[in-house]
């Protein structure tokens, strides 16, 4: 849970957020959080005598995971807006969701290089997202952000 919160602090510290939004971001992060690991460490027991039950846990607990904070940021823009909840979850629900899958896949592949690599698995893990975050940033600034080259 602390590493929820750490993480929290530091997005918002990076991205230079309002104290407000920040407060809401390690509350989402811790619920969603707990919600996951919940789900995570019960699976984890029930399905122990398979072989791949540790990683169906796991994703199981991922999923909730995002469905957690996703159920919850819909509901905070909804509340900011002045929207109601489907309205908001309609308009911006695939985008959200589709991110949230993206981020929890690369996020389990972590988990597994880590429990492979340890230490130096985080490292070369973190120089590999930094690197390919650098990657998209200038495809997007080549492209125009349109995908379709300068001269297009």
């Amino acid at each position: 849970m602390l590493v929820f919160g750490i993480s929290a602090i530091v997005d918002g510290l990076h991205n230079r957020k309002q104290a407000d939004r920040v407060v809401f971001n390690i509350a989402q992060f811790m619920l969603s959080g707990l919600a996951g690991s919940l789900v995570f460490k019960f699976l984890a027991g029930a399905l122990q005598e398979f072989w791949v039950g540790e990683t169906v846990a796991m994703a199981l607990g991922l999923f909730c995971y995002i469905i957690a904070n996703f159920a919850l940021v819909v509901r905070a823009v909804s509340i900011f807006r002045g929207e109601t909840w489907w309205s908001q979850f309609k308009m911006y629900g695939y985008a959200i969701l589709r991110n949230s899958l993206g981020t929890g896949f690369i996020g389990l592949i972590f988990t597994y290089f880590i429990r492979r690599y340890h230490f130096w698995g985080a490292v070369v893990f973190g120089a590999l997202l930094i690197y390919l975050g650098e990657m998209l940033k200038t495809a997007v600034s080549v492209t125009g952000g349109n995908g379709l080259g300068a001269g297009n």
